[in-house]
């Protein structure tokens, strides 16, 4: 079984760049603990291991970072899934990825926009104001390069 590096690694880095062209995404140091903002919509669907995701399992979420072997995305509540296909989206190419929930932290989403992480711990109360959004921040470990049968 090939790798999951050489199966997907350069594809996907190449075709994230041109995503993210204009956004403050930069794939430079590939470092496998190197996070880089990816403030994107993408799509997700749960997977169960046979059977591809309708286009009406997909839904829309608001990434947050992207690291060499998985993403991150905001959610309003826990998912009931632990496995799913990742779908990025260009111009020009479509790539599904299989990806498994490996954490979930609570977060907030202020105002204008900043994500603010918190782990396991509650944010106090404090940090709770007007027009700031509870989340959970769902982070996941890519798994293989899907082909929608």
């Amino acid at each position: 079984m090939p790798s999951l590096e050489s199966e997907i690694d350069a594809q996907f880095y190449e075709m994230i760049h041109r995503l993210s062209e204009g956004s403050e995404v930069t794939l430079d140091d590939r470092r496998r603990e190197a996070r880089h903002p990816y403030d994107m919509l993408q799509r997700v669907a749960p997977y169960d291991g046979r059977w591809f995701p309708g286009d009406e399992d997909f839904v829309n979420v608001q990434c947050h970072d992207l690291t060499r072997s998985g993403f991150s995305f905001l959610l309003p509540r826990r998912p009931a899934f632990k496995s799913i296909v990742a779908c990025f989206e260009g111009p020009d190419e479509t790539l599904y990825l299989e990806a498994e929930v490996v954490q979930v932290s609570r977060a907030l989403i202020q105002p204008g926009g900043e994500v603010e992480v918190f782990g396991d711990r509650a944010p106090s109360l404090a940090a709770i104001r007007p027009g700031v959004r509870p989340a959970l921040l769902i982070g996941c470990r890519f798994v293989r390069r899907l082909d929608r049968a």
